[in-house]
């Protein structure tokens, strides 16, 4: 009877490869909640083969946690950041919800992801971080050391 012999170093690569997807999946997770937190969802329409993205509230239930619920403001709809959002959040939705091949929903793009945190943090500044008088900037800094 023949034996396997397992090569370490594939195996190491091989769960490299599997961690990097993990670490993938979860930020598109966690995008797309943040996306929610602020109140925008992507919805998709197809006109003349052309795929629309635009920006909508999600479905809110009595014990959902959004930003207005700890006295921050909602991402107003009609924003242009609130399509670029609405973007990231269908990119991520179907990032994680099932595997797509040559789908038509915009890619999700580690440009992408830091394009739709630099609009949240903004976001987050103006209407939560400002009113208590603090700098989100300087707290992530802080906690960061």
């Amino acid at each position: 009877m023949a034996h396997t012999r397992l090569d370490p170093e594939a195996h190491q690569r091989e769960l490299g490869n599997f961690a990097a997807e993990a670490v993938q999946m979860g930020r598109a997770i966690a995008i797309r909640w943040l996306v929610e937190f602020v109140g925008i969802k992507g919805v998709v329409k197809k006109i003349d083969k052309e795929t629309i993205i635009n920006a909508k509230r999600p479905d809110c239930r009595e014990d959902d946690q959004r930003l207005d619920n700890i006295g921050g403001g909602l991402l107003d709809t009609g924003h242009s950041d609130a399509i670029a959002l609405a973007k990231t959040w269908v990119s991520a939705s179907k990032a994680v919800s099932h595997a797509t091949y040559l789908s038509e929903h915009p890619e999700l793009t580690s440009e992408s992801i830091s394009n739709a945190v630099e609009v949240l943090k903004n976001h987050f500044q103006a209407t939560l971080y400002a009113k208590h008088l603090e700098d989100l900037d300087a707290f992530i800094h802080n906690s960061a050391n």
